[in-house]
């Protein structure tokens, strides 16, 4: 697989270290995927970026401050995320603002509320320099790494890279739900977006937000920035994620998916690749390779790994992996 065949999502998460405590190591920065190889996150700590929706704020409190909606919720939106690119078959690695983004062709930034000014420059330049294609979702470069919110309107920070400015959040009651002009499903999040410089991709159909832009698309210089204003139901954004690494050329391992809760990676070695297939479920799988008259059979919560060519291209046709019998 070729290293440019990634794709790379980020994340940044920490408490505020109390006074004359040094600051403990807090979840892992960033999150990005390789197809070809998979590296395992880091933890370091990481400056309190994200202040939003109930984190902690120290003295065993919590506090829901700077978000106008109690419902969106940090964890879940980096979970969610995750979950649509691991059911497509792409590993995700974690790294922190201000690594290296060479080799990924797509960067997903589900929640970044604070950035300092390297931040943006290092995103600014994955677009316009590198040609990368950039998904940012609400709620990300409101503030700088002070806390202190942008004005002249959201997502601040990222208003030129994105080609877009918000004038208004609008929070959805907890059994509102808002229709896409794709059919897709928006619930708790929704705002009222104004383009400077991007394009609809989808719209808002219906309500007070009809016909207005849900989701935008700005090229800037060699590459792509994607602004997704609404928060999709999980199968929506599973689907326009999965348009996303289709633009981006990211390949997935296999060419015929893997089943529901059957992880398949491919790691590159000096001389070979190797394929690993790990059965998460509660029933077997069978594997066929190139030429197999016979299915390798994997076991409930077992795995498999087999060489494969180095020079096999991706993603691998003559591979399947599917439910046993």
């Amino acid at each position: 697989m070729p290293r440019r065949g990634t794709a790379r999502w980020c994340r940044t998460r920490a408490p505020t270290p109390r006074r004359s405590a040094r600051p403990r190591p807090w979840g892992r920065p960033c999150a990005s995927s390789r197809t070809s190889r998979t590296r395992r996150p880091t933890a370091p700590w990481w400056p309190p970026t994200w202040r939003c929706c109930g984190t902690p704020t120290g003295g065993g409190r919590s506090r829901r401050t700077a978000c106008p909606r109690t419902r969106l919720s940090y964890p879940d939106t980096l979970r969610r995320t995750h979950r649509a690119l691991y059911r497509q078959g792409l590993p995700v690695d974690f790294v922190a603002p201000g690594g290296d983004l060479s080799a990924y062709r797509l960067l997903v930034v589900p929640a970044l509320y604070a950035m300092d000014d390297d931040t943006v420059a290092w995103l600014e330049h994955y677009v316009r320099e590198q040609g990368g294609r950039l998904v940012v979702h609400h709620l990300t470069g409101i503030a700088d790494s002070s806390m202190r919110v942008t004005t002249g309107g959201y997502p601040g920070r990222l208003r030129d890279l994105l080609g877009v400015r918000v004038e208004q959040v609008r929070p959805l009651a907890a059994d509102d739900a808002l229709t896409l002009d794709d059919g897709s499903r928006a619930t708790v999040w929704s705002e009222l977006v104004h383009l400077h410089g991007a394009t609809a991709l989808r719209t808002y159909a219906g309500g007070a937000l009809d016909g207005r832009p849900a989701v935008t698309e700005h090229r800037s210089g060699a590459g792509v920035a994607v602004y997704v204003s609404a928060q999709l139901d999980e199968p929506d954004l599973g689907r326009f994620l999965a348009e996303q690494t289709v633009l981006a050329e990211v390949r997935p391992v296999l060419a015929a998916p893997a089943p529901d809760g059957v992880e398949v990676v491919r790691r590159r070695g000096a001389t070979s690749d190797h394929l690993f297939v790990l059965n998460h479920t509660a029933g077997p799988v069978e594997v066929r390779g190139p030429g197999d008259t016979t299915a390798t059979v994997v076991a409930p919560g077992g795995h498999l790994v087999v060489p494969v060519p180095v020079d096999e291209p991706a993603p691998l046709v003559a591979w399947t992996v599917r439910s046993g019998r």
